[in-house]
């Protein structure tokens, strides 16, 4: 029976996937082959409020998204929660980054001055606030959440490593035919 990790307890348990596509699957550790859910292969609908806040170019990244995923064989109409909130943290970043170029990392106000004495004369201090720009914290904000939502859907290369697409059986006599075909490259 796998174990559920609480926060700050090391690594998270590899999935049963992964230990059956590397052959390390014991299963007084695993527990049975067939006890995990496994999702059904399809392309999720687009949700058509992320057209409304962000216009055409939410269609695009959910297209490029679903592509991609789909290209690695794990696309699942059960994902669609998860890209959506990656397009939203994609687009959301874009917009931030738009804004960082317009405003800059740092926002400078003038305070006034002030008349100070050194040494027997008298300057004139100029009192200016310098802080972080909002926008910049936001931009490393949706970075953040952008990347975290990408390495749960397998698009990073660290993540990736451990998405199992799902292969044929052999002893299926259903799959010899399309193990013969993807030998052959049809």
């Amino acid at each position: 029976m796998t174990k559920k990790n609480k926060p700050g307890q090391g690594r998270k348990p590899k999935p049963v996937e992964l230990h059956l596509a590397q052959g390390t699957y014991r299963q007084d550790r695993h527990g049975p082959k067939n006890s995990h859910p496994t999702p059904q292969k399809s392309r999720p609908k687009f949700p058509e409020h992320l057209k409304d806040a962000f216009g055409r170019p939410a269609r695009k990244m959910w297209n490029t998204t679903c592509d991609h995923l789909q290209s690695m064989g794990i696309l699942s109409e059960v994902d669609a929660m998860v890209i959506e909130a990656y397009v939203t943290a994609y687009l959301s970043y874009l917009e931030c980054l738009e804004q960082r170029k317009k405003y800059g990392h740092i926002l400078i106000r003038h305070q006034g001055t002030e008349e100070i004495r050194i040494n027997g004369r008298t300057v004139t201090q100029h009192l200016i606030e310098v802080k972080r720009c909002p926008v910049a914290a936001e931009v490393h904000k949706w970075l953040a959440e952008m990347v975290s939502y990408a390495a749960q859907l397998g698009l990073t290369p660290a993540s990736r490593s451990s998405v199992v697409k799902n292969v044929p059986n052999a002893d299926e006599p259903a799959n010899e035919l399309l193990l013969l075909l993807a030998e052959h490259g049809a």
